[in-house]
């Protein structure tokens, strides 16, 4: 999870921190590289269901401490960059959530912007949201 396609409006958090090292990763890794920009996450409002759960849980514990927007992330839920990277992560891209660019590179810029360059034969794409994202927040 990083950057923001096709093309950054503004820097990207995981990314600019240390823009060197998303380089290294983007032009040096050897297998193949999905992308899952900021965009995705930015969609995506999750934590207000844990309002439901046991009080001890630690999920709900940790959205009940976590400031965001003048309350806090249970009250209305908050972006799920995280979330959504690990249901990518551990599902895949299926077919009936996501779409995917075409083969290319993402360009990192030394201020944390990224954009995206297609690439014949490139190893790397980034995913593109097919559904509402109402139907990604009720899946995580």
């Amino acid at each position: 999870m990083g950057g923001w396609f096709p093309r950054t409006s503004s820097p990207e958090c995981n990314i600019f921190f240390y823009p060197a090292a998303a380089v290294t990763v983007a032009h040096e890794w050897p297998g193949s590289i999905l992308w899952q920009g900021f965009e995705i996450g930015a969609m995506l409002y999750t934590g207000q269901e844990l309002q439901k759960v046991e009080h001890d849980n630690p999920v709900r514990r940790a959205f009940k401490l976590r400031s965001f927007i003048g309350g806090f992330a249970i009250d209305k839920g908050k972006p799920s960059h995280d979330q959504t990277a690990v249901l990518l992560s551990v599902r895949g891209s299926q077919k009936e959530y996501w779409n995917l660019s075409h083969e290319g590179v993402a360009i990192i810029c030394s201020n944390g912007q990224t954009e995206w360059k297609p690439q014949k034969n490139g190893k790397q794409k980034y995913v593109i949201l097919k559904v509402h994202p109402d139907v990604l927040e009720d899946l995580i």
